[in-house]
C-alpha cells in the first residue's frame, strides 16, 4: 500500500542488503555497497523506487529472477546520486524503467 497522500513509503536506509517491498522507496545512504533485491513474486504494476543517497557508483538493483527491462541481468546504478522508478509489468519484460 501507498503512505498518505499516495505517496510511496521512504525508507532511509544504511544497510547494504535490503529485500524490497513493493511502494516503497529505499534511499541508500550506505558507505559501502548496498544491493536491493526486488520481490520474487511481484504483482503486475508494483513499483520500487531507488535512490542513491550517496558518492557510490557501485549499489546494485538485484533482479531476484525477474528480467529488468527484458534483460536477465542486475542493474547497477553507477550515477552518483542516481534516482529510478522500477514497475512490474510482466514476467517477459520484468521490471521496467518508469
Amino acid at each position: 500500500t501507498l503512505a498518505a497522500g499516495g505517496l510511496p513509503t521512504v525508507v532511509v536506509t544504511s544497510s547494504t542488503a535490503i529485500s524490497a517491498s513493493a511502494n516503497n522507496h529505499y534511499v541508500l545512504a550506505a558507505t559501502s555497497t548496498a544491493t536491493v533485491t526486488l520481490p520474487a513474486s511481484p504483482t503486475i504494476s508494483d513499483t520500487i523506487y531507488v535512490t542513491n543517497a550517496g558518492s557510490l557508483t557501485t549499489n546494485v538493483i538485484a533482479r531476484n529472477g525477474k528480467p529488468i527491462q527484458s534483460i536477465a541481468e542486475d542493474t547497477t546504478l553507477n550515477t552518483v546520486y542516481a534516482s529510478v522508478q522500477l514497475r512490474f509489468t510482466d514476467n517477459t519484460i520484468g521490471w521496467v524503467l518508469a
